[in-house]
């Protein structure tokens, strides 16, 4: 006998393994339903700054590139 075996007084619970595979299917969220999301104004304004500065940062591209070709 091991050591396990006298202290331990009650009997070890078993688990059952499932694959993934063989598991019923979970629910998933359905995104029509979901509606906008709530966004505080501060977020809004961070979204807003972060799509112009990428716009800008296009167009600065191209600019460059067409720069670069002799078009401009």
């Amino acid at each position: 006998m091991t050591t396990l075996d006298l202290t331990l007084d009650r009997p070890l619970p078993c688990y059952r393994v499932i694959h993934p595979l063989d598991d019923t299917p979970e629910i998933k969220c359905d995104p029509d339903r979901l509606g906008r999301m709530a966004l505080r104004p501060v977020v809004k304004w961070s979204l807003l700054a972060l799509r112009s500065y990428l716009i800008v940062m296009i167009l600065l591209v191209g600019y460059r590139v067409f720069g670069s070709l002799g078009v401009l």
